[in-house]
């Protein structure tokens, strides 16, 4: 997917474009229409097979600590978010060095780092939703289905909502962060970076929280 997108956008190149802008829309088409949706999908996956496979007692009996457990599997699942975001990153310059034209400039990458960052966080902050619904729930199809739709509401809506004071405090509003050094029509109605990156940063830790109260608090009485 990611190299038929890097395709179709090298084939349209403009003078006046560079390697960095070029890799910075890959990124951001990839981030949105791949890797959020495969994130998605595979974070409460982590949890609800093991409740489905019946395999969690059996991990049980290798750890002496839930809450050990959990914050492994979570951060297991934050390596794989960053693997996953580098690859794409490092598929998309390959593809656009190989297609572009040879006298093409680079660019500042500075955009392209903090794309990079904005992805992996924004990515961590529906995995961790989705696993919080998925320990909760204990059913894949419903953590997947809550997050996927609250991820395409967002993106269908969330422009609509940011003039409205109250949605200041939600994280749909934060989210994605790279409209702060991407051109956007929302630029003026927004918070600020560091309260934006506190917001989501406090909503990961929230979720994972919760997530992990019930882990123990539900697998505890087994």
């Amino acid at each position: 997917m990611t190299v038929l997108l890097s395709w179709a956008y090298t084939s349209n190149i403009k003078a006046d474009d560079t390697v960095a802008q070029i890799v910075n829309a890959l990124l951001g088409l990839s981030g949105m229409l791949v890797i959020l949706p495969w994130v998605i999908v595979l974070s409460p996956l982590i949890w609800t097979d093991e409740y489905q496979y019946g395999t969690l007692k059996q991990l049980f009996l290798h750890t002496s600590s839930r809450s050990r457990l959990y914050v492994a599997k979570i951060a297991a699942m934050i390596l794989l978010i960053i693997t996953g975001v580098v690859n794409i990153f490092i598929v998309s310059l390959l593809v656009n060095l190989l297609m572009a034209p040879k006298n093409i400039q680079w660019g500042d990458m500075t955009d392209v780092i903090y794309s990079i960052g904005a992805i992996v966080l924004q990515c961590c902050l529906y995995a961790s939703l989705a696993s919080l619904i998925g320990v909760w729930t204990r059913s894949s199809a419903i953590a997947v289905g809550s997050s996927l739709v609250l991820y395409f509401l967002q993106m269908i809506f969330g422009g609509s909502l940011l003039s409205t004071s109250w949605t200041h405090i939600l994280f749909i509003h934060h989210d994605d962060l790279s409209v702060y050094w991407s051109t956007s029509q929302y630029k003026s109605e927004l918070v600020g970076l560091p309260i934006s990156l506190a917001i989501d940063i406090t909503y990961i830790l929230f979720f994972f929280a919760i997530g992990l109260w019930l882990f123990v608090k539900e697998r505890g009485a087994d």
